[in-house]
Protein backbone atom coordinates (compact mmCIF):
# COMPACT_ATOMS: atom_id res chain seq x y z
CA UNK A 1 0.00 0.00 0.00
CA UNK A 2 1.26 3.51 -0.85
CA UNK A 3 1.92 5.41 2.44
CA UNK A 4 0.95 8.23 0.61
CA UNK A 5 -2.88 7.44 0.36
CA UNK A 6 -2.68 5.52 3.89
CA UNK A 7 -0.64 6.85 7.20
CA UNK A 8 -1.26 5.69 10.52
CA UNK A 9 -2.73 7.68 13.37
CA UNK A 10 -0.18 9.22 15.70
CA UNK A 11 -2.11 10.14 18.54
CA UNK A 12 -6.01 10.47 18.91
CA UNK A 13 -8.44 13.33 18.11
CA UNK A 14 -11.55 14.00 18.97
CA UNK A 15 -14.91 14.48 16.87
CA UNK A 16 -18.56 15.80 17.49
CA UNK A 17 -21.30 14.37 16.26
CA UNK A 18 -21.83 17.08 13.65
CA UNK A 19 -18.82 16.63 11.49
CA UNK A 20 -19.34 20.85 10.16
CA UNK A 21 -18.00 21.29 14.17
CA UNK A 22 -15.29 19.03 14.11
CA UNK A 23 -12.16 20.71 15.53
CA UNK A 24 -10.12 19.03 13.49
CA UNK A 25 -11.39 20.63 10.64
CA UNK A 26 -10.47 24.67 11.61
CA UNK A 27 -6.54 23.11 11.38
CA UNK A 28 -7.12 20.66 8.75
CA UNK A 29 -3.32 20.29 7.21
CA UNK A 30 -2.42 19.83 10.76
CA UNK A 31 -4.41 17.25 11.54
CA UNK A 32 -4.09 15.22 8.29
CA UNK A 33 -0.27 15.55 9.00
CA UNK A 34 -1.02 14.02 12.84
CA UNK A 35 -3.16 11.49 11.63
CA UNK A 36 -4.34 9.46 8.04
CA UNK A 37 -1.21 10.97 6.60
CA UNK A 38 1.11 10.91 9.44
CA UNK A 39 3.74 8.46 7.55
CA UNK A 40 4.71 10.82 5.20
CA UNK A 41 5.15 13.96 7.39
CA UNK A 42 8.15 15.67 7.52
CA UNK A 43 8.94 17.06 10.67
CA UNK A 44 7.90 15.68 14.35
CA UNK A 45 7.51 18.84 16.23
CA UNK A 46 5.44 21.88 16.31
CA UNK A 47 5.40 21.99 12.43
CA UNK A 48 5.06 19.44 9.89
CA UNK A 49 4.78 19.35 5.69
CA UNK A 50 3.81 17.23 3.19
CA UNK A 51 7.04 16.19 0.88
CA UNK A 52 7.97 19.14 -1.53
CA UNK A 53 7.41 16.64 -4.32
CA UNK A 54 3.93 16.10 -3.02
CA UNK A 55 1.67 19.23 -1.97
CA UNK A 56 3.46 22.42 -0.87
CA UNK A 57 1.41 22.53 2.29
CA UNK A 58 2.42 22.22 5.83
CA UNK A 59 0.96 22.40 9.30
CA UNK A 60 1.40 24.04 12.57
CA UNK A 61 0.36 23.04 15.90
CA UNK A 62 -0.26 27.13 16.82
CA UNK A 63 -0.29 30.25 14.90
CA UNK A 64 2.78 31.33 17.40
CA UNK A 65 7.01 31.71 17.08
CA UNK A 66 7.81 28.12 18.42
CA UNK A 67 5.55 26.72 15.41
CA UNK A 68 7.00 29.08 12.78
CA UNK A 69 10.87 28.29 13.88
CA UNK A 70 9.98 24.80 13.63
CA UNK A 71 8.48 25.03 9.82
CA UNK A 72 11.90 27.42 9.52
CA UNK A 73 13.62 24.30 9.82
CA UNK A 74 11.73 22.50 7.05
CA UNK A 75 12.00 24.94 4.20
CA UNK A 76 15.12 25.46 2.01
CA UNK A 77 16.21 28.81 1.66
CA UNK A 78 13.78 30.59 -0.99
CA UNK A 79 11.33 28.06 -0.36
CA UNK A 80 7.70 28.74 -0.19
CA UNK A 81 4.71 26.82 1.36
CA UNK A 82 1.00 27.19 2.08
CA UNK A 83 -0.05 27.13 5.74
CA UNK A 84 -4.05 27.43 7.06
CA UNK A 85 -5.40 29.67 9.92
CA UNK A 86 -8.32 31.69 11.00
CA UNK A 87 -6.53 34.70 12.67
CA UNK A 88 -4.69 37.33 11.15
CA UNK A 89 -1.48 37.55 12.51
CA UNK A 90 1.53 37.67 10.80
CA UNK A 91 4.35 35.74 11.07
CA UNK A 92 7.17 36.91 12.43
CA UNK A 93 10.82 36.79 11.00
CA UNK A 94 12.44 34.52 9.41
CA UNK A 95 9.34 33.33 7.94
CA UNK A 96 8.09 36.00 5.05
CA UNK A 97 4.72 36.57 4.55
CA UNK A 98 3.97 36.38 0.61
CA UNK A 99 0.03 35.94 -0.29
CA UNK A 100 -3.21 35.52 1.30
CA UNK A 101 -5.96 33.49 -0.08
CA UNK A 102 -9.01 33.45 1.47
CA UNK A 103 -11.22 30.27 1.05
CA UNK A 104 -14.14 28.82 1.57
CA UNK A 105 -14.72 25.51 3.47
CA UNK A 106 -17.31 23.20 3.01
CA UNK A 107 -18.43 19.83 3.87
CA UNK A 108 -20.86 17.49 2.36
CA UNK A 109 -23.97 17.31 4.35
CA UNK A 110 -26.83 17.81 2.10
CA UNK A 111 -29.78 19.54 3.34
CA UNK A 112 -32.10 17.81 0.52
CA UNK A 113 -31.22 15.33 -2.66
CA UNK A 114 -28.50 16.43 -4.27
CA UNK A 115 -29.34 17.23 -8.03
CA UNK A 116 -29.73 14.06 -10.69
CA UNK A 117 -26.73 13.52 -13.02
CA UNK A 118 -27.55 13.32 -16.33
CA UNK A 119 -27.28 10.33 -18.34
CA UNK A 120 -24.29 10.74 -20.70
CA UNK A 121 -22.13 8.20 -23.14
CA UNK A 122 -20.58 5.42 -21.37
CA UNK A 123 -17.37 6.79 -23.15
CA UNK A 124 -17.41 10.25 -20.93
CA UNK A 125 -17.71 8.23 -17.58
CA UNK A 126 -15.33 9.02 -15.14
CA UNK A 127 -12.09 6.74 -15.43
CA UNK A 128 -9.73 5.58 -12.51
CA UNK A 129 -6.12 7.78 -13.40
CA UNK A 130 -3.03 5.66 -12.28
CA UNK A 131 0.65 6.35 -12.35
CA UNK A 132 0.26 5.85 -16.03
CA UNK A 133 -1.65 9.18 -16.39
CA UNK A 134 0.76 11.42 -13.95
CA UNK A 135 1.55 13.12 -16.73
CA UNK A 136 -1.16 14.36 -18.23
CA UNK A 137 -2.73 15.01 -14.82
CA UNK A 138 0.20 17.60 -13.86
CA UNK A 139 -0.44 19.25 -17.61
CA UNK A 140 -3.78 19.70 -16.78
CA UNK A 141 -3.58 20.91 -13.52
CA UNK A 142 -0.76 23.05 -14.72
CA UNK A 143 -2.98 24.43 -17.34
CA UNK A 144 -6.39 25.07 -15.22
CA UNK A 145 -4.63 26.20 -11.75
CA UNK A 146 -0.76 26.74 -11.73
CA UNK A 147 0.94 25.77 -8.73
CA UNK A 148 0.15 23.55 -5.49
CA UNK A 149 0.35 20.00 -7.17
CA UNK A 150 3.71 18.16 -7.34
CA UNK A 151 4.43 14.73 -8.89
CA UNK A 152 3.46 12.84 -5.94
CA UNK A 153 -0.15 14.51 -5.22
CA UNK A 154 -1.84 12.25 -7.36
CA UNK A 155 -0.40 9.52 -5.09
CA UNK A 156 -2.61 10.94 -1.86
CA UNK A 157 -6.00 9.34 -3.11
CA UNK A 158 -7.92 8.16 -5.53
CA UNK A 159 -8.42 10.10 -8.67
CA UNK A 160 -10.72 9.97 -11.34
CA UNK A 161 -10.37 11.54 -14.61
CA UNK A 162 -12.57 12.32 -17.96
CA UNK A 163 -11.02 11.80 -21.50
CA UNK A 164 -12.77 13.38 -24.83
CA UNK A 165 -11.05 11.74 -28.11
CA UNK A 166 -8.44 10.04 -26.19
CA UNK A 167 -7.50 13.10 -24.08
CA UNK A 168 -7.58 14.15 -20.65
CA UNK A 169 -10.28 16.83 -20.30
CA UNK A 170 -11.33 16.63 -16.77
CA UNK A 171 -10.22 15.44 -13.57
CA UNK A 172 -10.70 15.03 -9.87
CA UNK A 173 -9.21 14.05 -6.83
CA UNK A 174 -8.62 13.52 -2.87
CA UNK A 175 -5.82 15.50 -0.94
CA UNK A 176 -6.48 15.39 2.84
CA UNK A 177 -6.82 12.46 5.21
CA UNK A 178 -8.57 12.77 8.29
CA UNK A 179 -9.85 9.84 10.49
CA UNK A 180 -13.50 9.52 9.27
CA UNK A 181 -12.91 12.72 6.48
CA UNK A 182 -11.72 13.25 3.43
CA UNK A 183 -10.79 16.21 1.28
CA UNK A 184 -11.86 16.19 -2.64
CA UNK A 185 -9.28 18.06 -4.34
CA UNK A 186 -7.90 19.20 -7.56
CA UNK A 187 -10.96 19.60 -9.49
CA UNK A 188 -10.17 21.15 -12.52
CA UNK A 189 -11.28 21.04 -16.22
CA UNK A 190 -9.14 21.87 -19.63
CA UNK A 191 -10.82 25.60 -20.58
CA UNK A 192 -12.25 24.54 -23.64
CA UNK A 193 -14.18 21.96 -22.39
CA UNK A 194 -15.94 24.22 -19.39
CA UNK A 195 -19.65 24.11 -19.16
CA UNK A 196 -19.79 20.01 -20.11
CA UNK A 197 -20.57 19.11 -16.34
CA UNK A 198 -17.63 17.25 -15.99
CA UNK A 199 -16.51 18.17 -12.63
CA UNK A 200 -19.90 17.30 -11.86
CA UNK A 201 -19.88 14.09 -12.88
CA UNK A 202 -16.38 13.08 -10.90
CA UNK A 203 -17.37 14.87 -7.85
CA UNK A 204 -20.60 12.85 -7.49
CA UNK A 205 -18.48 9.82 -8.23
CA UNK A 206 -16.08 10.61 -5.45
CA UNK A 207 -18.67 11.02 -3.23
CA UNK A 208 -20.12 8.28 -3.65
CA UNK A 209 -17.00 6.29 -2.93
CA UNK A 210 -16.28 8.19 0.15
CA UNK A 211 -19.85 7.68 1.85
CA UNK A 212 -19.44 4.00 0.67
CA UNK A 213 -16.27 3.87 2.49
CA UNK A 214 -18.44 5.64 5.47
CA UNK A 215 -16.53 8.86 5.17
CA UNK A 216 -17.68 12.89 5.49
CA UNK A 217 -16.68 14.11 1.65
CA UNK A 218 -15.61 18.06 2.83
CA UNK A 219 -13.50 20.57 0.43
CA UNK A 220 -11.89 23.63 -0.40
CA UNK A 221 -12.50 26.44 -2.81
CA UNK A 222 -11.43 29.91 -3.21
CA UNK A 223 -14.08 32.37 -1.78
CA UNK A 224 -14.05 34.39 -4.85
CA UNK A 225 -14.91 31.04 -6.73
CA UNK A 226 -18.30 31.90 -7.00
CA UNK A 227 -19.17 29.76 -10.16
CA UNK A 228 -17.88 26.67 -8.11
CA UNK A 229 -19.21 27.19 -4.76
CA UNK A 230 -22.59 27.12 -6.42
CA UNK A 231 -21.62 23.62 -8.29
CA UNK A 232 -20.92 22.29 -4.54
CA UNK A 233 -23.47 23.57 -3.40
CA UNK A 234 -25.79 22.01 -6.26
CA UNK A 235 -23.70 18.73 -5.09
CA UNK A 236 -24.83 18.83 -1.31
CA UNK A 237 -21.78 20.64 0.08
CA UNK A 238 -22.52 23.46 2.36
CA UNK A 239 -20.18 26.25 3.99
CA UNK A 240 -18.48 25.45 7.34
CA UNK A 241 -15.95 28.26 7.77
CA UNK A 242 -13.38 30.70 5.78
CA UNK A 243 -9.97 29.69 6.31
CA UNK A 244 -6.46 31.71 5.43
CA UNK A 245 -4.36 29.73 3.09
CA UNK A 246 -1.22 31.82 3.72
CA UNK A 247 2.01 31.46 1.28
CA UNK A 248 4.87 31.69 3.48
CA UNK A 249 8.73 32.03 2.26
CA UNK A 250 12.04 30.83 4.24
CA UNK A 251 14.14 34.01 3.51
Amino acid sequence: MDPLKRGQPCQPATSTSDPAEDERLRNPFWHALLTEQAAIALGSGAARRFPPDCIPFAGLATWDHSSFTALHALLAPGESIFVTREESTRPPPPIVFAESIACLQMIYAPRHSPEEPRLEPAALQPALLGPPDVPEMMALKQLAFPGYYGPRAPSLGTYYGIRVAGQLVAMAGERLALPSMREVSAVCTHPAHLGQGYAARLIRKLVADQLASALTPFLHVIATNQRAIALYERLGFVPTRMLIFERLERS
